[in-house]
Formats: structure tokens, sequence, C-alpha cells
């Protein structure tokens, strides 16, 4: 797999992450402009960026979250029956991302046989990932939080003259995925933010050549420009949509009693008056359950 890599260089140089800074100045001073390195960023996308670590932190579940067992035990499904993808597609404020967060702290410490294990890597997206070079350097610098030194080949890639291909830098990517021993997950939140078609064409190809041991779970308002038909006809695609999201009965009387403390509210009144309460309030989130 070659000699592990640090992603510290991304700190350096955001432009072309698998570079150190010294790199960098002795091709500037020799091309005379930073752009030449990566034909493929243009003039803003080639601007020096700090990397920014927080994208790789799995959120934090809020402590007054209402837990959903029966989509936890939807996510889990899509892990244990070996599917490739997890499609959570629904609108802002669905809750997606508490969700997934959820999920993720709840994973690893699943003794096995009560849930699938894994190693969870996570990466939030924002619009300046449209850049191919940097959304390459987070996803790789995000699956190295578990897997260090998974990126060795593909840095060593960027030693030439002039990087190559998405594609191919992804084949070297996923040839050495294939060597990883445990199951490991790959969450992308967010990606509705990402509207370059190098990208999604490189995450299709991710898709299409996923290595067994991995799992990848997107979350997006919209349903990305992904093969998810091909995926459908396989059964190779978990999908948890809007209506999923939904708070059932349950849930909802769990949000009532345990987040807004109806139930406090309403202990001293009368039974009557505290059974007609909460079926005005059943009737009032019939439209959102």
């Amino acid at each position: 797999m070659g000699k592990l890599f640090s992603f510290q260089s991304l700190t350096d140089s955001i432009e072309n992450p698998f570079e150190s800074a010294e790199s960098v100045e002795k091709r500037s001073q020799k091309q005379g402009d930073l752009d030449t390195m990566t034909p493929s960023l243009s003039n803003e996308a080639s601007t020096v960026r700090p990397f920014l670590r927080t994208k790789l932190y799995i959120p934090t579940p809020r402590p007054d979250l209402v837990p959903r067992a029966r989509l936890i035990a939807r996510l889990d499904d899509g892990l244990r029956l070996g599917r490739r993808l997890t499609l959570v597609s629904a609108p802002a404020g669905s809750g997606k991302t508490m969700l997934l967060a959820e999920w993720a702290h709840g994973v690893p410490a699943q003794p096995l046989g009560a849930s699938p294990s894994a190693q969870i890597a996570w990466l939030s997206l924002d619009v300046d990932d449209n850049d191919p070079t940097r959304f390459l350097a987070y996803l790789i610098a995000a699956i190295e939080q578990q897997l260090p030194g998974i990126g060795a080949d593909v840095h060593a890639l960027h030693q030439a003259h002039q990087p190559p291909a998405m594609k191919t830098q992804f084949t070297v990517l996923i040839n050495n995925l294939t060597a990883i021993p445990d199951n490991s997950v790959l969450i992308l939140d967010d990606y509705h933010v990402i509207e370059q078609q190098a990208i999604h064409d490189a995450v299709s190809f991710l898709l299409e050549h996923l290595p067994p041991n991995l799992h990848l779970i997107i979350a997006s308002r919209t349903d990305p420009p992904l093969p998810l038909p091909r995926l459908r006809a396989r059964r190779q695609i978990t999908e948890i949509r809007a209506s999923d999201l939904r708070f059932t009965h349950e849930e909802a009387a769990r949000f009532l009693v345990d987040v807004l403390f109806v139930g406090d509210a309403l202990k001293d009144e009368p039974e009557a008056t505290r059974e007609q309460a909460f079926a005005d309030l059943r009737e009032l989130l019939e439209p959102y359950t």
C-alpha cells in the first residue's frame, strides 16, 4: 500500500493538498502560476485555504433527541445486508444529520450480533468542496481518521508533474480500500451542495466498484445525480425519505412528553382535562406524522 502519509500538508496548500508547502513554492517559481499545478481548478478554487478538521467530526446528538429505533434499524440493515449505498434524502430540517449522528455514535459501541460493527468516517460537505481536488483530499482525510495511511498511494500520484485524472486516483484509492479487513462506513453529509459533474462521476465510479467491506451513506436535500435506478434494480441501496423521517404517533408523544414537558404542565389538571389536551395535540400533529 506504500508508506504512510499524513494529511498535515493539507494545512499548507488545500488547492493541491498532496504537496508540501516547499514543493508548492518550487513549482510556482518554475511555472510562474499556481493555477498550472492543477489545470482543472479555476482561479478562485486555487486560492490557499486552511484545512478545517471539524468537517471530519461526527456531530454530537442533542440530549433531547427522540430515539428513532425504527430508522436506526433501517440503517443497520443497509450495512448488515452488504448494500453499497444508503441514501437519506429529505428537505432541510427533517433530521437527517441528527439521525446519522445518533446511528454513527451507536454503531461502534454495539456488541457483535446486536448491531453491525463498523468503523465510521464522516465528512460534512460545503459549497467549497465543489473543487474535485479539494473533495478528494477531504474524502481521504475522513477515511484516514479511522484508517491511517490509506491515501499514501494517491499522494504518490501527486508527485508527478500533473496529477492524473480523478478516475485514476479513485482507482488507486479503491484498490487500497480492498485490503481493509474490517467493515467501514463513509458518511457524506449535505451532498446537495455538490454541483460539479466531475465529482458526481467520481462518486458514481466509487459506488460501481465499491469494495464489499465499505458502505457509503449520503445525506442530501435532493436526490443526487448518481446511478440510483441501477442500484435499486440490484437491490444495493437503502433509502430513507422525508415520509420515513416524520414522527410516528409514538415518537410524537415521546417528543411532547420528554422534550416539551407537556406531561409536567398538565400533571395538576383533572384526568379528563389531560386526556382532552393530549387528544387535541395528537390531532394537531396528525398532518406531520
